[in-house]
């Protein structure tokens, strides 16, 4: 095949930049996203009904809804969080489950289970769980100036009107999901001494405005030849008609604003969100799948400009940019590209003393990742994060294709081969093994497919851009270089490679001189250095037990998240007081925050939903040595100025960070009541977390509890007063100001029209506050009930098996290992009576992510196996590839470690990539040595022979990917931060597996065919 391309340069050439334009073309029709638009297989069920206790909540409205829910085919798991007022159902189904048809399915079951559920109640929210959901970047907008809430709703107005409309008009934008905005309530707060003497009571206002707000629909009538469609004018829709509404009592004719102060206000708030401890909206922008991130930037820029020239009183201001990691990965592949192309240029102009031949590097590398990219179309990748991570991670092994292809033709000619049988004989020496190489390589990364969830989908991109270009290369490689070379060469004579003069004259060591030197102590000691090698393996195995490990690399921090919880009964306004005040204290360290506290009003909300007394606190610190003093800072200030506050510190999330890691604790116990449905009393949990204390000395995740006020009706006085419990709560909800009777049907919006009083303590409304009987008596509020104070449950939890307490371990913390603990749980739970415990949490999925990994293992060194036994037909030769990469690992190891990093993904990927580069050159170096013996040499001399002739492209392989990470080592942003593990395990293995495969490999190989290499002597 070579021979034939080689007589046709024009029609190769032609094809390959025909291919080339494709690919181009290819790259302005791919979407380039963050993340590969994966469907997360969850569904989240968000509730609220507004004035339910927790209890109430759970027992009432949740039970029945996950009844209904537990119905779904493919659920793999169900969780509730109930919380007064509110609840957040997750469900959790196996990894492969239409999520649209699940979405569908919810939504079925919840339309069921709201038969039963009280009427009042709006429906349940279902929000599908998908990558592309989550945003790009947040807009702030706030006003220059301070503001009144009139202001405020009305830039709440203008962010719904304009800035949103506008910018969700963009085809790039799916969405624009918005928090922080004033809704307004139309409120009426009727005159007490007048509706007390005209006998009128909060009921009969009530009654008079939904009977004046009534839609009657329309009458088709007909008049002679005409047909005329008749409306009735009866909704209220602006604050006079309210106003305007008549009401007559006795003989008296009066309208509503003669008894009552009407008018428009801010709503109460659930919560608030701040930028920079100024209150603000955010803009929350979701990108379409196939659109281009960069497209979608410089359009939602042009649009933040244009919004500030049209409206000057506003600020706008971008933040949360998760574009950036996208960003870095780019950086890093042109980065990888140009140090790739130029270090192997350097390095065969050193090694091959030839001023044409690096050239072809420079061109072969970019033309693989542009064709990679026709491919990209066809088979629907789009180019993300992962799929670049894969292109970056294939780079170092497309360089190698090539310098051993060239580097091959080259010693043909440098023996004196022509030039045309030079470029055919030095391609097919190398094909196979080449093919077997990168089959090797693809036998590494196929079988992570098999990983189950969200990973095994997110690895399909990688493994798929790494696949298809070492496939391109290697095409390339085989293909496109002989002929390129072919013509770079066509004028020399004879094959006859004319070296640079400059080179000739200068005097550097002789390699060759020095590996034989190596070869020749390492065959007279042969058993130690046999011995050396394989003790390797065992350094290996102490290594991975010494290495620290962890999910994702420990990076630099300029952005962090604080979770506040006060901990007291407070409201948002008083959240936001104390919020303000912690980000007043640490006000010096820090350039950026944004706060959201308590309940935010985001459609896509994917967060644990805040409480009224909890908020939670981007943080963009100034300088990374601030991190230390910002938490010293934030726990003096608990100490000081609230000491039942509870605050943690989490790294901010990126895109990557969501998708991967889980905040489940290590270990969840799960207690519950096996005689009732009703969960075990906190008493009693204290009681258990003070024994688990004694015993192993570990404290569990606090048991949050609140403290709320009973209303005892008394039923007696009730009816010797003659006034009915439904009166005496009307009379409660309008003095506590949530007395909501209808809705003010304006043109944009539908405003709620709310029965208000001047808002006062509850001891006073009781004392102050009158309720008028039958007999038109006025009777003491205070007469007929009494307050008392009781502490509960602040957090409902339930799952399947019904309502528990959980209890969460940091296992990092843990004296001895988790059995123990777990045994003692259930000793110490089986001494409560009529309790039970259940056991959940990381620990026990991390177990099962091991033993996939396990499996993944045996199918990838199976592969390896087959594939070698295929290209060497040999069942023993492959065992001496195989044996390598445990000894290439140890050096792997021994750079982390040195550095001190952790063996995380990051590096895991690094050995992938180290094990197959170095195992090409051994590969290689075996192939060599067969057909060398195939040609008549003795073992002995086949050995000696392919460890020259391979060892220029094994030392320009290694030292153009050594030298290509290196510059990671000293970089301090982002990217080079998440690539520096993966950096030291390719430099650390690349180091030690260049002796291995110059010496171990030739050492193994004489000591399978010791008998025939001893006969032969």
């Amino acid at each position: 095949m070579v021979k034939f391309l080689t007589e046709r340069p024009i029609a190769v050439i032609m094809s390959f930049i025909a291919f080339v334009i494709l690919g181009v073309v290819s790259f302005f029709k791919l979407p380039v996203s963050l993340m590969p638009d994966i469907d997360i297989p969850e569904i989240i069920v968000q509730v609220s009904h507004k004035n339910t206790s927790v209890t109430e909540m759970e027992n009432v409205i949740v039970k029945p809804l996950r009844t209904q829910l537990m119905q779904i085919s493919n659920l793999k798991d169900i969780s509730s969080e109930t919380t007064d007022g509110s609840s957040t159902i997750h469900l959790k189904f196996e990894y492969g489950t239409d999520n649209t048809l699940s979405f569908i399915d919810a939504n079925e079951k919840i339309d069921v289970a709201m038969r039963n559920l009280p009427k009042e109640l709006e429906r349940p929210r279902v929000v599908k769980m998908s990558a592309s959901d989550i945003p790009v970047f947040n807009i702030n907008i706030s006003l220059k100036e301070d503001s009144t809430d009139e202001e405020f709703i009305e830039l709440g107005e203008l962010c719904d009107a304009v800035f949103k409309r506008r910018i969700e008009q963009l085809p790039e934008v799916a969405l624009v999901d918005v928090t922080g905005f004033i809704d307004s309530e139309l409120y009426i707060i009727p005159d007490k001494n007048i509706i007390q003497s005209l006998g009128i009571s909060h009921e009969e206002i009530q009654s008079i405005l939904q009977n004046n707000n009534i839609t009657y629909g329309s009458i088709l009538v007909n008049e002679g030849e005409y047909r005329y469609n008749i409306r009735f004018l009866t909704e209220l829709k602006t604050l006079d008609h309210v106003k305007d509404i008549f009401i007559k009592s006795g003989d008296k004719i009066l309208q509503l604003k003669d008894i009552a102060q009407i008018g428009f206000r801010a709503r109460e708030q659930k919560g608030i969100y701040l930028n920079n401890k100024k209150r603000a909206i955010n803009l929350a922008v979701v990108k379409q799948n196939k659109a281009r991130l960069s497209d979608l930037n410089q359009k939602v820029n042009v649009l933040i400009e244009r919004f500030k020239s049209e409206f000057p009183e506003t600020k706008l201001t971008l933040s949360q940019d998760q574009t950036k990691l996208l960003n870095y990965t780019i950086t890093n592949l042109k980065q990888s590209l140009v140090l790739g192309s130029f270090l192997a240029f350097v390095l065969m102009f050193f090694f091959l003393k030839d001023i044409k031949s690096p050239f072809l590097i420079g061109f072969s590398i970019p033309a693989s990742l542009i064709v990679s990219l026709l491919f990209f179309n066809v088979i629907g990748l789009s180019i993300n994060i992962i799929s670049l991570s894969g292109l970056i991670l294939g780079i170092g092994m497309m360089i190698d294709n090539s310098i051993i292809v060239i580097d091959n033709i080259s010693q043909y000619l440098e023996e004196g081969t022509p030039l045309i049988d030079a470029c055919i004989k030095g391609t097919n020496d190398v094909a196979k093994p080449l093919v077997s190489s990168v089959l090797t390589t693809c036998a590494v990364f196929l079988p992570l497919l098999f990983l189950s969830g969200i990973s095994g989908a997110l690895f399909y991109d990688q493994a798929m851009a790494v696949v298809i270009g070492l496939t391109v290369s290697l095409i390339v490689a085989i293909t496109l270089l002989p002929v390129l070379f072919k013509l770079f060469h066509h004028n020399e004579n004879n094959g006859n490679v004319k070296i640079v003069s400059i080179l000739k004259r200068i005097k550097v060591f002789n390699l060759e001189n020095l590996y034989k030197k190596g070869f020749t102590l390492f065959f007279t000691y042969k058993k130690i250095s046999i011995a050396v090698f394989l003790s390797m393996m065992l350094i290996s195995f102490v290594l991975f037990n010494v290495v620290k490990k962890e999910k994702l690399p420990e990076i630099t921090q300029e952005e962090i998240m604080v979770h506040i919880d006060w901990n007291d009964n407070i409201n948002v306004d008083e959240n936001l007081i104390r919020t303000r005040k912690y980000l007043e204290f640490i006000n010096d360290l820090v350039e950026t925050t944004n706060a959201y506290v308590g309940e935010q009003q985001y459609l896509l909300n994917k967060e644990k939903k805040l409480r009224y007394s909890e908020s939670r606190i981007y943080i963009k610190i100034k300088a990374t040595s601030n991190l230390s003093v910002l938490k010293e800072q934030t726990e003096m200030f608990f100490k000081t100025f609230n000491k039942t506050g509870t605050y943690h510190f989490n790294k901010y999330k990126t895109l990557f960070d969501r998708l991967f890691s889980d905040d489940s604790p290590d270990l969840v116990a799960k207690v519950i009541s096996t005689t009732d449905a009703k969960i075990p009393k906190h008493e009693v949990i204290y009681n258990i977390k003070d024994q688990i204390n004694d015993k192993l000395g570990v404290v569990s995740s606090e048991v949050m509890l609140q403290e709320h006020i009973v209303i005892n009706l008394d039923a007696e006085k009730l009816v010797l007063y003659d006034v009915t419990q439904s009166e005496v709560f009307s009379v409660l909800k309008s003095h506590f100001n949530v007395l909501n009777i209808d809705m003010l049907r304006a043109s944009q919006k539908y405003i709620p029209i709310v029965i208000s009083d001047r808002v006062t303590t509850i001891n006073e409304t009781l004392k102050n506050t009158t309720i008028q009987n039958r007999n038109n008596v006025e009777i003491r509020l205070s007469a007929l009930v009494s307050l008392k104070k009781e502490k509960n449950y602040k957090v409902l939890h339930a799952d399947e098996q019904g309502q528990f307490v959980p209890m969460a371990f940091n296992l990092d913390n843990l004296p001895d290992d988790a059995d123990t603990l777990i045994s003692t749980i259930h000793d110490i739970i089986n001494e409560h009576q009529y309790l039970d415990v259940f056991f959940d949490g990381n620990l026990f999925s991390g177990k099962k992510i091991v033993k996939e990994m396990g499996y993944i293992l045996c199918i990838s060194v199976l592969l390896l196996y087959f594939i070698l036994a295929a290209q060497f037909e040999s069942l023993t030769q492959p065992l001496i590839v195989l044996l390598e990469i445990p000894i290439d690992i140890a050096g792997a190891l021994a750079m982390l470690s040195i550095f001190g990093a952790s063996l995380n993904l990051m590096s895991m990927i690094g050995i992938v990539v180290m094990s197959g580069i170095i195992i090409n050159d051994s590969i290689l170096k075996i192939a060599t040595i067969n057909q060398l013996r195939k040609q008549g040499n003795d073992t002995m001399t086949a050995i000696k022979k392919a460890g020259v002739q391979r060892l220029k492209p094994i030392l320009m392989t290694s030292l153009t990917t050594i030298l290509t990470l290196v510059p990671f080592m000293f970089y301090s942003d982002l990217g080079s931060e998440l690539q520096k593990p993966f950096a030291l395990a390719v430099i650390g293995g690349m180091i030690l597996g260049t002796f291995v495969s110059l010496y171990f490999i030739p050492l193994s190989y004489y000591y399978l065919y010791f008998k025939k290499t001893k006969t032969n002597a």
